[in-house]
């Protein structure tokens, strides 16, 4: 597609001027008729007709017969001879200087042939270019009164040049403001639905302090748990909103597999209270740990946010005496990281839903749901993928792939 539109215009205007050339020539050809044949150029006549005159001064008309019988049957009646017999003959005069009919149009007409091709083809491409350029007009006003549902992509037919590109980034980018906008507004539904219930507990809270004087201690510690509540669900919407951020122009190069080492040892210490082990195997590294693993670019804080948010998710589900196996290995240009846990898993309906904000499985008691929400925008933010799965033996598995910073992927070799 690249540069088609600007080759079609260039071979339309070739194609044009050709053809009009061509058109011409024939025209020329096929209607310019040549001289008729009585015509002989003024010279030739000049000598035929002192001829004549030398024989009729000489020998009389039979002279003259004699030298216009050597000549071409055709020419032999040009002569006029005088009824009288007392002058000499003479050649028809119409025939000394009749020159080669012209062209029936006039000498103008292959110029004018051109112009009417030229108007022709400008019009044409005129009509060519402005009808998908109407269209996008129009779609463009649509969507900047707030039809988000306007595609452009399907008008266009079978056009395949700059303008049916541009069309089609912009059905991908009304497409992509659709999805921002109502996922924001799906957000604020949640959001005003998830900060209600912690304020109106706090709101009967300070309702039972005035009435109750004797009650203000336990008033005060639900508003104290209420308000850390409420703290932790808009630290969890800014890590969403920090997650959608563009990329710096200048990231970090992160090795992922040390602060995945790190937050699996934090994990594992914090997962002694429920007695779950975290068990982390590294195949990321060749050279052991003391050497430099994998780098990924982009925001270090909001990554390894992530990777924590899965795992601790992956240890709250575990049962007691369970082992949370978190394994790394790289595969081509990507990191994979996957975390698997022996739990209750998910149902099937729930794993494509299970990242989204607010998405509550039946177990999850006080737990806000926007955990994994965080470690999928902070995963897609770094141009990675992560998705869930439930293994056989039960369970929940969440792979992650990272795509390795290509100024040190030659550092590493592939498993």
């Amino acid at each position: 597609m690249k540069n088609r539109l600007f080759w079609t215009i260039l071979a339309g205007f070739w194609l044009t001027l050709a053809l009009s050339t061509v058109a011409v020539v024939l025209s020329f050809t096929l209607l310019h008729r040549p001289g008729e044949p009585g015509f002989r150029p003024g010279g030739l006549e000049r000598e035929r007709a002192r001829a004549v005159a030398v024989a009729w001064r000489y020998g009389g008309p039979e002279a003259v017969r004699a030298v216009v019988s050597a000549w071409p049957p055709p020419q032999r009646t040009d002569l006029v001879w005088d009824p009288a017999g007392r002058a000499p003959p003479l050649l028809r005069e119409t025939d000394l200087h009749r020159p080669p009919p012209g062209p029936p149009l006039g000498p103008g007409w292959p110029i004018l042939l051109q112009l009417l091709a030229g108007l022709a083809f400008s019009a044409a491409l005129a009509t060519w270019l402005t009808r998908p350029i109407g269209r996008l007009r129009i779609g463009f006003r649509r969507l900047a009164q707030g039809d988000l549902g306007v595609r452009l992509a399907p008008a266009m037919g079978r056009r395949r040049d700059e303008l049916a590109g541009l069309a089609s980034d912009f059905d991908i980018m009304a497409e992509r403001l659709q999805h921002l906008i109502t996922s924001r507004d799906r957000l604020l539904h949640d959001v005003s639905h998830e900060l209600r219930s912690p304020l109106a507990r706090m709101s009967v809270a300070v309702a039972l302090a005035h009435r109750s004087p004797d009650r203000c201690a336990e008033a005060l510690r639900r508003i104290e748990t209420e308000g850390e509540r409420l703290n932790a669900i808009v630290g969890d919407l800014l890590s969403i909103f920090r997650a959608e951020e563009r990329p710096r122009a200048d990231p970090d190069y992160i090795d992922a597999v040390a602060l995945l080492r790190r937050v699996c040892e934090d994990a594992d210490f914090e997962a002694q209270s429920k007695d779950v082990r975290v068990a982390f195997s590294d195949l990321a590294r060749e050279g052991g740990e003391d050497t430099a693993g994998p780098l990924v670019a982009g925001d270090g804080e909001l990554l390894r946010r992530a990777l924590e948010n899965v795992t601790r998710n992956a240890v709250r589900f575990s049962h007691s005496g369970g082992v949370v196996d978190v394994r790394s290995r790289v595969d081509a240009t990507r990191l994979v990281i996957e975390i698997e846990d022996r739990g209750p898993g998910a149902a099937p309906d729930l794993l494509a839903a299970m990242f989204d904000p607010f998405v509550k499985g039946p177990d999850q008691g006080a737990s806000v749901g926007l955990g994994l929400a965080i470690a999928k925008r902070a995963v897609t933010a770094h141009g990675g993928e992560i998705e869930a799965r439930s293994p056989p033996e039960g369970g929940l598995a969440v792979r992650i792939t990272l795509p390795i910073a290509q100024a040190a992927f030659a550092c590493f070799p592939a498993n």
